[in-house]
């Protein structure tokens, strides 16, 4: 910074405004809400219903931003499907598919997970 005399102000030089700028405009990694979070813990414990009851509240909350509510459908697809509720996790699918239309399991996952996936795609 600089002072110029006879003024009462501070003038700040382009090298600090740029310098600012920088620190302002860096991008910045969002962590994931904590919602997900807990539902991502929540299915690491097999505890798949609260997992699926946490994916519901942290979509209902609309705070999420797109790779967060890609997650949030991929995981409750497949925990409905985990459930035999495959209504249910095709629909999570189309979701996820309409977010990521290339999206896929691994290769060796479970044909249960696979098979609303798949019914999604149609």
């Amino acid at each position: 910074m600089t002072v110029r005399p006879g003024t009462c102000g501070i003038v700040v030089t382009m090298r600090a405004v740029s310098v600012g700028l920088l620190l302002v405009l860096a991008p910045v990694t969002a962590a994931a809400s904590p919602l997900l979070e807990e539902a991502r813990r929540a299915r690491a414990a097999l505890q798949g219903s609260r997992a699926l009851e946490l994916t519901d509240r942290a979509l209902s909350r609309g705070d999420n931003g797109p790779d967060e509510v890609a997650e949030l459908h991929a995981m409750a697809g497949e925990l409905l499907a985990g459930l035999g509720q495959e209504a249910g996790a095709s629909e999570r699918y189309r979701k996820w598919l309409a977010l990521r239309p290339g999206a896929s399991h691994p290769p060796d996952t479970s044909p249960k997970l696979v098979a609303p996936l798949e019914a999604a795609r149609r």
